[in-house]
């Protein structure tokens, strides 16, 4: 389709960019390859690392990342290959996570050196990674960084034979197949169009896998809820459009014991947006509950639109929504109480 070779151009032209480009900087993006073992993930790492890099290349592996000393991978290098990414067996994921970040687009790179008292040097590092899973990385839902791409189930042997695969590597170690390779980097076209050394990868469905797979409960939840009210949440009758966190974590809180309100109201306000507390009525405990927080969707900067209602339309809104003739039961997920004899 389309999609996937706009998708093929894009990862070959993040390999070519910095080798027709020394003096750019580094990329702001990293790819990374995601598959069973014996689909070529790795071949392709070493490929390029046999044609150009030599040793300003480095492999590492988890352990590598999860280590504290990083001087032998990060020094005097100009791309790392990181080799069977699991995301498991490290202290955080989240952790391993932000260094990525700072590593994938900081202007700096901190050297840790058993007994020697930490540096910085200039980053212009590029990372390539191979996993064996599709959620070896923690992914914001707003991610800029990652291109991902999840190749067939199947090995290079089952498909090409392993005399094929042998001879591949016997070419790629050779002068000619080096420079081959070279040439080929140095000389393929770079379509802006396509590619951007400091923009955004394309989207595919292996890296939104890995963002849902990076959410924990609650923002799954809201996300869903944020997507869809009416698939969580009892409408009234009428399209919600204003909340009062108490009667969403409630909710939630049913479904998901482990959690504490703390713990929903940060991911909540990834989502929502509180636009002033007041007075409101509140039938469920038959009283009015004084200076409420009343909550609203936050706008799609994307589409341009980024008006908010005032406090006195967003309290109009809600009374409307808990006074509709129509009214449905507080929680949509409850069944109705069995009709008495």
């Amino acid at each position: 389709t389309e999609h996937r070779l706009r998708c093929r151009r894009w990862f070959e032209m993040w390999w070519a960019y910095p080798i027709q480009n020394p003096t750019a900087g580094k990329m702001f993006s990293t790819a990374v390859l995601m598959g069973h073992a014996g689909g070529g993930k790795g071949l392709v790492g070493n490929m390029v690392r046999l044609a150009v890099y030599g040793r300003h290349f480095h492999e590492i592996t988890q352990v590598d990342l999860n280590g504290h000393f990083n001087g032998s991978w990060i020094g005097d290098t100009s791309l790392v290959m990181g080799s069977e990414i699991t995301g498991k067996g490290g202290p955080d994921k989240r952790n391993t996570s932000e260094f990525l970040k700072h590593l994938i687009t900081g202007d700096d790179a901190q050297i840790r050196i058993k007994y020697v008292p930490e540096y910085y040097i200039a980053n212009l590092i590029n990372l390539y990674f191979t996993t064996n899973y599709g959620d070896s990385f923690f992914l914001d839902d707003d991610d800029r960084r990652y291109f991902c791409w999840e190749i067939p189930n199947i090995t290079l042997k089952e498909t090409l034979g392993q005399e094929w695969i042998d001879g591949a590597v016997r070419y790629a170690q050779s002068p000619k197949g080096k420079a081959a390779l070279h040439y080929h980097l140095l000389t393929l076209p770079i379509d802006e169009g396509i590619f951007n050394p400091k923009g955004e990868p394309p989207d595919t469905n292996a890296k939104q896998f890995a963002k849902e797979y990076s959410q924990n409960a609650a923002q799954q939840w809201i996300q869903e809820f944020y997507d869809d009210p009416a698939s969580k949440f009892s409408c009234h009758g009428t399209k919600q459009t204003v909340w009062r966190v108490e009667d969403v974590f409630d909710l939630f809180h049913s479904q998901n014991e482990g959690y504490t309100r703390n713990g929903f109201l940060k991911h909540w306000r990834e989502r929502f947006v509180c636009v002033g507390r007041s007075e409101v009525a509140v039938p469920e405990l038959k009283k009015r509950k004084k200076k409420t927080g009343l909550w609203v969707r936050k706008p799609d900067l994307s589409s341009g639109d980024v008006r908010f209602p005032t406090l006195e339309q967003v309290k109009r809104e809600f009374e409307q929504q808990r006074n509709h003739k129509e009214a449905a039961p507080k929680y949509a997920s409850r069944s109705a109480p069995e009709p008495k004899n």
